[in-house]
């Protein structure tokens, strides 16, 4: 098998807009060919009889270099070095990533409708992110001994010295998925996908679990046919996930340092369901832990 190969490529520009907060902005690229890849010969065309190429054998499988893949992104970031207590990095990536077939341990796409038509399973890739935002901070409160504010007094210093804040965000675009038929009408024995009549797509607010994407946009292929549906062409709930941390060091009357870290974590995600179902929709999670 011939070995497949990997192009990349990317353009960065940094400045330092004041003393420690650094501004990069950066285009990375790359493009895969001949990717191995999972091939089945044995991939029978529509009709209402079987007509597998090799009908003396059940299921043939192999690994062939025919596979190519694509990404394009825009990356911007924003950081702040450690100073006068305060550091943080803040970093968005916008991005579109393409490729032809599902990789060789990809167990979350639809899989592949017509394997003698690899032209019709281009499309969003199983792990396209269009848009990514995350930022996180460290914050050490100018109280206490040695600060800005209140640095004299010992029992004020015990109250309030020693205290900092940390925490994460993260906000990102949903995955994208397949929508499929249960009922294999072109009698073809792979992944059925309908003929697309509409865009499908309901703006995120009007979604539900139950009403995910217009399920009216699809219908049956006539007759014994593939569907003439993209692969990958809706996009599932999007992601967000926050964690913010209190933490106070202090030394103990034994001159040991203790810690005492209150947390609290919120999540909006998608729930472990199977969008091709039609069953997706964001779900809520509050949590308190102190330690």
């Amino acid at each position: 098998m011939h070995n497949g190969n990997m192009e990349q490529w990317n353009v960065d520009v940094q400045n330092e807009l004041i003393p420690n907060l650094l501004v990069d902005v950066a285009y990375s690229a790359s493009a895969g060919h001949k990717l191995p890849a999972r091939a089945t010969p044995t991939s029978r065309l529509p009709a209402p009889q079987s007509r597998s190429p090799f009908p003396q054998f059940t299921s043939i499988s192999r690994v062939e270099p025919f596979a190519n893949s694509n990404y394009e992104s825009l990356e911007a970031k924003v950081e702040r070095r450690f100073a006068a207590g305060l550091t943080f990095l803040t970093a968005y990536t916008w991005s579109h990533f393409i490729d032809d077939t599902q990789t060789l341990l990809d167990l979350v796409g639809a899989g592949i409708q017509d394997a003698n038509n690899r032209h019709a399973e281009k499309g969003n890739a199983n792990y396209d992110i269009r848009q990514r935002f995350v930022t996180s901070y460290a914050y050490e409160l100018p109280l206490g001994k040695g600060k800005r504010w209140v640095s004299s007094g010992r029992a004020w210093n015990a109250l309030l010295g020693g205290w900092q804040t940390n925490g994460i965000l993260t906000i990102q675009a949903g995955h994208t998925f397949t929508p499929t038929f249960n009922v294999n009408v072109a009698n073809a024995g792979g992944t059925q996908r309908p003929d697309r009549i509409a865009a499908g797509v309901i703006p995120y607010g009007d979604r539900t679990v139950s009403r995910w994407f217009d399920t009216t946009a699809f219908v049956s292929p006539v007759g014994f046919a593939f569907g003439d549906s993209g692969r990958n062409i809706l996009t599932g709930p999007h992601l967000v996930h926050g964690t913010s941390r209190c933490s106070r060091t202090f030394q103990s009357a034994t001159d040991s340092v203790c810690n005492f870290e209150p947390s609290l974590s919120i999540s909006s995600t998608t729930p472990t369901s199977d969008c091709q179902t039609r069953r997706s929709g964001p779900q809520r999670l509050a949590r308190f832990r102190a330690r």
